[in-house]
């Protein structure tokens, strides 16, 4: 189950309590997309369901790639196969996707003990158990080229701007290396060979080597 928990919250960049609260009936894993429209947090150490305010942005669909639907289809038996074991009073609505061994959904300090023992195996440290895979998930869409728009709705911030809060310092890495690669351009396409020292003067009617030389791809193009 816990190879499916990372790839679930590395691909759909959910919250912990997002992803405590999913459940089977808003996963359809015919079209590929998970629904995100309940939470679980915890109150004394008990973990408590709740709806996603519609107004914050959060409720969203997320679509998912054909690796996540086939874990999640075997996930998917893992729970059959539990609810089976359990016996009647196995909880069912919802039937959540990462559930204690009695139905009822895991609990948000649980998700975290358990990927912290999981990055203690790893030899991984100083990185959040369960946020680090959220972050993980911005900073690579990040650096593919998505906008942020796309980022946002998919990370669920309620605008772009928190999203340009969170992850400016990583635009901004993308933009020095935006500018890196068009020196290069510049530089490959408009190299220009300079005269060794002692070379004759040329006469007017010699071919000029260097405007020779000089041929980027835009020249002659129109604003």
């Amino acid at each position: 189950m816990t190879h499916c928990i990372v790839a679930t919250l590395l691909i759909t960049g959910s919250r912990r309590s997002e992803l405590c609260g999913l459940a089977w009936d808003m996963v359809d894993l015919d079209r590929g997309t998970i629904t995100i429209k309940r939470v679980v947090i915890e109150v004394d150490r008990f973990p408590v369901l709740r709806e996603v305010p519609k107004s914050e942005g959060s409720e969203r669909t997320i679509e998912i790639p054909a690796l996540l639907v086939e874990l999640l289809h075997a996930q998917k038996t893992r729970c059959l196969s539990a609810a089976l074991a359990w016996g009647k009073g196995y909880r069912k609505d919802p039937m959540f996707v990462f559930a204690q061994v009695n139905g009822e959904p895991l609990g948000p300090m649980s998700l975290t003990y358990r990927l912290r023992h999981l990055m203690r195996r790893a030899k991984v440290s100083g990185r959040a158990p369960t946020h680090g895979w959220r972050h993980t998930c911005a900073t690579a869409l990040i650096d593919a080229g998505s906008d942020v728009k796309t980022i946002q709705a998919r990370l669920g911030h309620s605008t772009p701007a928190i999203t340009l809060s969170f992850y400016l310092h990583q635009t901004a890495k993308r933009d020095t290396a935006a500018s890196e690669q068009l020196a290069a351009l510049v530089e490959r396409q408009g190299r220009v060979e300079l005269t060794p020292p002692g070379r004759r003067r040329r006469s007017p009617g010699d071919v000029d080597a260097s405007a020779a030389t000089f041929s980027p791809s835009w020249a002659g193009a129109s604003d």
